[in-house]
């Protein structure tokens, strides 16, 4: 008997040696098993996602070309409401060559008011309290 028990001991310390030398392999399989499928996941909603941005990129595109051809019609708007309004002052300037109502400058000096001269007085700061 005793030579059967040393064969069990035997055999289960090879288990325990073989499942060792395996484990590294076994965990990276494992480890595998579960990372693949999560990739492919990953995968798909990246593509789901690049088709949206894909969308709203030509849809961006379509406002854009909108927008540019909008500001073209309000430049012309613009320029047909100068060339309107260029029209009746043109017609009306000689009607109206009236100068501004502004006060005339006086032609004599003595007219004008006198300006305090700053440089003869002396500051107050120099005398002594």
């Amino acid at each position: 008997m005793c030579i059967f028990k040393n064969q069990l001991t035997i055999i289960g310390a090879s288990w325990k040696i073989v499942t060792m030398k395996y484990l590294p392999a076994i965990a990276v399989i494992i480890s595998l098993a579960f990372f693949l499928p999560s990739c492919g996941k990953e995968a798909k909603s990246l593509k789901e996602e690049l088709r949206v941005i894909k969308e709203e990129n030509s849809f961006l595109k379509a406002e854009n070309i909108a927008l540019k051809k909008e500001v073209e019609e309000l430049y012309k708007k613009l320029e047909e409401r100068e060339k309107a309004k260029a029209v009746p002052e043109a017609s009306a300037k000689p009607d109206g060559l009236k100068k501004e109502a502004r006060p005339s400058a006086p032609d004599k000096p003595s007219d004008k008011p006198a300006k305090p001269d700053v440089e003869k007085r002396k500051p107050e700061a120099d005398k002594p309290r």
